[in-house]
């Protein structure tokens, strides 16, 4: 037994590693754009294992202007009903006289 007898081995990275680097990229880019004011307001929306990294990795700057996470993987959810969904209905809003 090459490894001491200590078992399999694995090969290649932990899936917690994996996720790291795109997190920390994430999370760089999301401190930059508030830098420069891109935006005031962030709603997340992200697979439940990727929120928690991202938790981990985003500034204490970028986490005071977090207003909504919603950790579900949508990313094959149209566009529309991603919108309605952080955002509420444009149409039922409109038909009910409230302005968005």
């Amino acid at each position: 037994m090459q490894n001491g007898g200590m078992g399999p081995q694995r090969c290649g990275p932990s899936p917690h590693r994996a996720h790291s680097k795109p997190s920390a990229s994430a999370a760089s880019h999301l401190a930059t754009a508030l830098q420069q004011q891109r935006y005031n307001e962030l709603r997340i929306v992200t697979a439940p294992r990727f929120l928690g990294l991202l938790r981990k990795a985003v500034s204490p700057q970028v986490l005071r202007v977090v207003t909504a996470e919603l950790n579900k993987d949508l990313v094959h959810e149209e566009n529309r009903n991603l919108t309605a969904r952080l955002f509420g209905d444009p149409a039922s809003s409109e038909r009910k006289g409230v302005m968005g």
